[in-house]
């Protein structure tokens, strides 16, 4: 294998490890893959199908290029395949005590100080292993990969994991107001502006990482929609990287204290964006940027993880390993280096966890069934809908590996049947 082919499948396996948890990324590839294949496939003749299909890859390859990825489409459905990535499907997948560590690790300053000296050692050369020994003297048979699932997979059922300050922009429509105000508290409440939604009178519900409120003539008068992600990358043309929201807030048409109608927005952590008036600011917990901080570490040492495991630990350790391919690998392992360090930093003065009652364990929606069921322990209908929610968390958690299986039935099949043969 050449040099520049080792690039391209570490940079393919890279990729693919960020769209599992960067779901506005993933939205907007499956969207890609889908006009790719719908395009081919409406020419009859296998001729003009494989025409199609050379004259539109190159747009899908523009997808990863825009984003910093040194691969190619073809690259990344060919990894698929391969026992190697088939192996890593394995390694990775998340088990009762990699669940447990994260769920100890940001709820005991020790274990979690612990894990930051271990990742320290890495950084600095020791290999990957050494990580799974410091998990296995600590009690808890598991991996750093299954660390990272376990993590990616909770933020998808608890709201804590996205605390923070949410300035956004409408990206629909482009003339819209110049910010909304999302604030997400460890307590599972939040604001849009001044509104705070209640759980039972707007229906508030967060599932598979969307968070969804109805309005309500006697509560909060808006109703939203929003997906959160985490952008795990510098783009060349997008610096940002961290926790973010997408999706759309509907106001009252006549809202007298802020916006009106629908909107489209793209929300960030950040300070309060200085066009919203002060006077649509609620009181901000000062506990929220310190949990921002603190989960905001864990947050970057997962996404160095991702980049250590997208090549084969060598003798030398993963950073020297990446390093030594030079290009993109070398540069994105250098600028992730040097993230950590700043998250480091940013942690220093925290001596004790910020996250109060363990309100960073479990499923958030099923929790709530669990508490209404005890107090209805005869309720048939609590009952059946705690089934179908285990279920669905079970279903969405599952939901990535088949998307990516080439003969299961999401994005890699419909590209791997418009492949010219």
């Amino acid at each position: 294998m050449t040099d520049a082919d080792a690039v391209q499948n570490q940079q393919a396996l890279l990729f693919l490890t960020d769209l599992r948890s960067d779901a506005r990324m993933r939205s907007d590839w499956e969207k890609r893959i889908a006009a790719l294949t719908s395009y081919v496939k409406e020419a009859a003749d296998p001729a003009e199908q494989t025409t199609r299909y050379h004259a539109d890859i190159q747009n899908v390859d523009n997808f990863l290029a825009e984003r910093g990825y040194d691969t190619t489409a073809e690259r990344v459905l060919t990894l698929l395949k391969t026992p190697f990535y088939l192996d890593h499907l394995k390694q990775t997948a998340p088990n009762a005590d990699s669940t447990r560590f994260v769920q100890d690790c940001l709820g005991e300053i020790g274990i979690y100080r612990g894990w930051q000296q271990a990742l320290s050692a890495v950084v600095k050369g020791a290999p990957t292993s050494s990580l799974d020994d410091f998990l296995t003297q600590q009690g808890y048979h598991c991996t750093y990969l299954q660390v990272s699932a376990s993590f990616t997979a909770m933020r998808s059922h608890n709201l804590t994991y996205w605390t923070g300050v949410y300035g956004s922009v409408a990206t629909d429509p482009p003339d819209g107001p110049a910010g909304v105000l999302l604030i997400v508290n460890q307590n599972k409440s939040f604001t849009v502006n001044l509104d705070r939604p209640d759980d039972r009178l707007n229906k508030v519900v967060y599932r598979n990482g969307v968070l969804d409120w109805a309005a309500s003539d006697v509560g909060v008068h808006s109703a939203g929609c929003l997906t959160f992600s985490c952008k795990a990358k510098r783009f060349p043309t997008d610096a940002y990287v961290g926790s973010e929201y997408y999706g759309t807030v509907t106001f009252p048409p006549n809202n007298s204290h802020g916006p009106a109608g629908p909107l489209t927005l793209l929300g960030r952590i950040g300070p309060v964006p200085a066009e919203i008036p002060s006077d649509q600011v609620p009181p901000i917990d000062p506990a929220v940027d310190t949990i921002v901080r603190y989960i905001g570490y864990f947050q970057t040492a997962m996404w160095i993880l991702h980049l250590l495991a997208s090549i084969p630990n060598q003798a030398s350790g993963a950073v020297d390993a990446l390093k030594n391919l030079g290009g993109r690998p070398a540069e994105q392992v250098e600028g992730r280096v040097d993230e950590l360090e700043r998250a480091a930093e940013a942690v220093r003065d925290i001596d004790t966890t910020p996250l109060e009652r363990g309100l960073h364990r479990g499923n958030d929606l099923i929790e709530r069934l669990q508490e209404q069921l005890a107090d209805d322990p005869d309720s048939a209908e609590l009952k059946q809908q705690l089934e179908q929610e285990t279920a669905e968390a079970d279903r969405f958690d599952n939901s990535f590996d088949g998307d990516i299986d080439p003969a299961g039935d999401g994005w890699a099949r419909d590209f791997e049947d418009v492949i010219p043969k």
